[in-house]
């Protein structure tokens, strides 16, 4: 009974936010988005809040996700608790240089932890990224987390017992509605686009060490990820009942560095003992190649992109997908 509830609720809330006529506050800094003492029942700050910045982020979060939050032009993380009788709830609000780049945070930020179950509360389907709410912007994660994105920040809700979904929802709606902009998708998503396209499921790759996450590259750099001014981004397709496959796209600032990638990328499966080289197709001088699961992937230049589709258990599925560019 309880979890019917809390999805009226969260319908409930999703429409007072989405609401025409909403007033806007201004937010000057990232502290501005919390609510202050007693505006959500009882809740009180446990203290001010702390600051931390590049060279002090590993102190509120582990090494690692600190490395790949800083690939995603990160500016800083702001932390404050509240406490009500014994309960306590963290809040991190992450400020990140640009709308884009905290899309790409929140996007991935699910795949960092994978080992962590989505919540009960999490809508699932074929049209929504497991961990993802009924909103773009607002993701469950275990029953103790929820995360927002909104402007150019990303803000996590972190409690230290189960049961406080209520709470974790009413202070959700007064932050967002402090966002201008509530996020939830990628700006610019071309040429990420199909019909096909699993909604929800693109991601904003910030850096080499982002894409270690979804690829295993070695010693390698097979898309030139260090260049300056190249934007990787990714989605997943439908293609048969139950399989799905991934389109990456790296944009490159024009077509002679598109060149030098799809080279990287080509020097990294004749160079990777993971990967066999498998083919070439003349039309579009693709480069195919089979992983150590029996799974292929290819990939050639388009203008100033490299396209590289991968997750197939079928060559003849890969070549199809990619002779719809020719």
């Amino acid at each position: 009974m309880r979890l019917g509830y809390i999805h009226i609720l969260l319908v409930t809330l999703v429409m007072v936010i989405l609401s025409p006529g909403v007033a806007f506050a201004a937010v000057d800094e990232p502290e501005d988005l919390l609510p202050g003492n007693n505006v959500v029942g009882l809740w009180q700050w446990n203290d001010e809040g702390l600051y931390f910045y590049e060279n002090s982020l590993d102190r509120v979060i582990d090494e690692d996700m600190a490395e790949i939050v800083l690939e995603y032009g990160f500016k800083s993380l702001f932390s404050r608790f509240y406490m009500q009788d014994l309960n306590q709830i963290e809040f991190r609000v992450f400020e990140m240089e640009s709308a884009d780049q905290a899309f790409g945070l929140f996007s991935i930020f699910a795949d960092m932890h994978p080992d962590l179950e989505e919540s009960e509360f999490t809508f699932e389907g074929m049209d929504l990224n497991p961990g993802r709410s009924s909103t773009p912007e607002m993701r469950w994660r275990g029953t103790k987390e929820l995360q927002l994105l909104g402007d150019n920040y990303v803000v996590q809700i972190i409690g230290d017992t189960e049961g406080l979904d209520f709470e974790f929802l009413s202070f959700a709606v007064k932050i967002q509605a402090k966002f201008d902009v509530s996020g939830g998708e990628l700006a610019n998503p071309y040429p990420l686009d199909r019909e096909d396209q699993i909604a929800g499921s693109e991601k904003l790759i910030g850096g080499y060490k982002i894409l270690e996450l979804y690829m295993m590259v070695g010693n390698f750099d097979p898309f030139l990820m260090n260049e300056d001014g190249v934007r990787c981004i990714m989605g997943d397709y439908r293609l048969n009942p139950g399989e799905y496959f991934r389109q990456i796209v790296v944009e490159y600032p024009d077509e002679e560095l598109a060149k030098e990638g799809f080279a990287a990328f080509k020097n990294w499966i004749d160079g990777f003992y993971y990967l066999r080289r498998k083919k070439v197709i003349d039309a579009l001088g693709s480069y195919y190649a089979v992983n150590e699961q029996d799974q292929y992937m290819g990939g050639f230049v388009d203008g100033k992109y490299l396209r590289v589709f991968c997750g197939f258990n079928d060559l003849d599925d890969l070549k199809d997908i990619i002779s719809d560019y020719q």
